[in-house]
């Protein structure tokens, strides 16, 4: 158990680069998501130089779009990479177990099953974290500082409500999350056809 932890670790460590990258971005998007928003009561307050204000908003919108597009491409990236790692680093294990083609297709789909599953799981949880790091948190503080700025009154009424609708997402989330795991588990029938194919090869051979 401890030989597979440190592996799944080594898999993990190998993309910090990357890691480190996709946070920053999303740190970058997480500030010119929100302070658009506040540069929209600027070009109200500061009419005599609405031009300027307005090119400054359509920058950093534009540049919202570049940073959006960079998390995307990293991301997908770095998703693919660790799901192929570990689905290598499990798979290799499954190879070679001399006892592999003595088990029946139901232990074997299972086997499979449980790999695919973890794999999409512990990528999820990794960018579940860099995600809640670098996005969620940022905007939640950007934002609670800018409507305060704007109005103290104001603020004592949203911001509990931003927490509200926040805590609703999670949940949302996690009940997703749920029904992504039953979802999972129907796919074992076809991982089932999938390995009698591959057993009815290694008996013609």
């Amino acid at each position: 158990m401890n030989k597979l932890s440190v592996q799944i670790k080594n898999i993990i460590y190998k993309y910090t680069g990357c890691f480190l990258l996709v946070l920053c971005l999303y740190l970058l998007f997480s500030i010119f998501n929100v302070f658009p928003n506040y540069l929209v009561g600027k070009i109200v307050d500061n009419i005599n130089k609405p031009f300027q204000m307005i090119m400054l908003y359509l920058l950093i919108r534009l540049l919202s779009i570049g940073v959006k597009t960079l998390i995307n491409y990293f991301q997908t990236k770095l998703s693919l990479n660790i799901i192929s790692d570990i689905k290598e680093y499990y798979f290799s294990l499954i190879l070679k177990n001399e006892n592999l083609l003595t088990l029946t297709s139901s232990e074997n789909s299972q086997i499979i099953t449980r790999i695919l599953d973890a794999s999409e799981s512990l990528n999820k949880s990794i960018l579940n974290i860099i995600i809640w790091t670098g996005k969620s948190v940022p905007t939640l503080v950007l934002t609670v500082y800018f409507i305060c700025k704007i109005d103290i009154k104001i603020s004592t009424f949203i911001i509990p409500l931003i927490f509200l609708l926040y805590f609703i997402s999670k949940k949302l989330q996690h009940i997703q999350s749920n029904n992504a795991k039953e979802r999972l588990q129907s796919k074992s029938y076809i991982v089932d056809l999938f390995y009698e194919i591959i057993k009815q090869l290694y008996a013609i051979q």
